[in-house]
Parts: structure tokens; C-alpha cells; sequence
């Protein structure tokens, strides 16, 4: 928490940390910007390259809950899905570790989703269109 001058309140305090960036929007984002210029302040920037050391690694970790993930996304498609989000593949693995395993399951963050997507999406161009997206 850090004092504040905004008059209705004493303290302010902020639990965001870190972003996966989806859109030329985010070239200039204000929360990095103040992250890297404010470090003690803010805390650690989990920002692109840590996320994505995280992701690498929890890859490495769970090869399974990657390739869960393109069979799911395989299966919505011949399915006839037309349009899927990796989100709601998470959570469909979630739901598979927790009732097959009696609750246990690996910590899978939620900022991980687009990198799987974006994992697919890169390893076979134009296959794995369906994906929603912010972009489009």
C-alpha cells in the first residue's frame, strides 16, 4: 500500500502484476512503463520475458497439459467448433486434473492460455485459426 493524496482515502493499493501483450495497442502501455521505471515501488515486473521464462519452464514441466491442450482444441474442431478461446481450454484441463485426480492439479496460470494458443497458432500457420483472439 502507499499513501496517497486522492482526499476520500488514506492509502492506495494496486494487486495487478504483470500482462501477456495481445495488440499493437499494447506497444505502449503504461503499466510496464511505470513498473520498470518504479521497481521498488511495484514490486518485480512480470512482464514479457519473465512470463515467459514461467512458460517455458511450466512447458517443460507439464508436456502433458500441452499437448491436453491441442488435442482439446483438435477434438472442438472436428467437433465444427468455428471459434474457441485457449481460456476455456484451460479450464476444461482443470476440470480434468480435478476429477481425475481427487483435486490435485498443476498451477496452470491463466496468463498461459494465449501462449498456448500462440504456441499452436506458431508451430502451424493457418491451421488453428479458430482461436478468438483480441486482435480479430
Amino acid at each position: 500500500m502507499a499513501e496517497t493524496s486522492i482526499e476520500w482515502c488514506d492509502y492506495t493499493f494496486n494487486p495487478w502484476r504483470g500482462c501477456t501483450k495481445v495488440s499493437p495497442g499494447c506497444a505502449n502501455c503504461y503499466a510496464e512503463i511505470t513498473a520498470k521505471r518504479n521497481p521498488n515501488v511495484l514490486g518485480s515486473c512480470l512482464f514479457d520475458d519473465t512470463i515467459q521464462a514461467r512458460f517455458e519452464a511450466f512447458c517443460r514441466a507439464h508436456p502433458d497439459v500441452v499437448s491436453r491442450f491441442r488435442q482439446i482444441a483438435l477434438e472442438l474442431r472436428a467437433a465444427g467448433h468455428e471459434r474457441y478461446s485457449a481460456d476455456g481450454i484451460l479450464h476444461v484441463i482443470r476440470w480434468h486434473y480435478a476429477t481425475s485426480t481427487g483435486g490435485e492439479t498443476p498451477k496452470i496460470n491463466n496468463i498461459f492460455a494465449s501462449r498456448l494458443a500462440r504456441q499452436l497458432i506458431e508451430a502451424e500457420p493457418g491451421r488453428w485459426e479458430a482461436f478468438l483472439s483480441c486482435e480479430g
